[in-house]
């Protein structure tokens, strides 16, 4: 796989997940986890604490604050909870795209949009951090075009726009 313009390989037995350079050397220190692939940095977590790590400098950031990885996210960026139990998104890098005061975020595959939970109420954002509608809406339905919103009898349709280039390695 190529991660920041460099070619590495990725191992994984059981348990185990590791990096190998180009003379097959481990890139990472051995008691850190790899969480998630992108296209030129890893998410690493160690005892609870989750990293930004570039293989290419060898530098790991540590995400301050960041607690939790949302399960099963496909997501190109990074989608988990702080340490006050709020939402939000970080890049690879570990920059925040979303802010941290959702309930929740559910996202869809291949799309730029989001849907954010806040107080028991929904709205849509995307992967700029853009709103593009108010936190107002009492339910979503999610379809192949977009995402429909319900407020009493009022709705409004949000359509997809594809993601570009997927940020993130499966």
């Amino acid at each position: 796989m190529n991660i920041a313009g460099e070619k590495y390989l990725y191992l994984r037995k059981d348990d185990m997940e590791t990096l190998l350079d180009k003379n097959l050397k481990s890139v990472l220190n051995d008691s850190y986890g790899i969480e998630k692939i992108f296209p030129n940095a890893l998410i690493l977590s160690k005892d609870g604490v989750y990293y930004s790590f570039s293989p290419k400098n060898n530098t790991y950031k540590e995400l301050k604050g960041f607690k939790e990885m949302k399960p099963f996210e496909l997501y190109s960026m990074l989608i988990g909870k702080n340490i006050d139990n709020f939402y939000g998104i970080l890049d690879e890098e570990g920059n925040e795209v979303a802010p941290f005061i959702y309930d929740d975020i559910e996202t869809f595959l291949g799309a730029n949009e989001f849907v954010v939970k806040k107080d028991n109420k929904f709205g849509v954002t995307n992967h700029k951090n853009e709103p593009l509608t108010e936190v107002v809406f009492d339910k979503y339905i999610q379809d192949k075009k977009g995402i429909k919103l319900i407020k009493g009898k009022e709705t409004e349709f949000i359509y997809f726009t594809e993601q570009k280039e997927r940020n993130f390695i499966d």
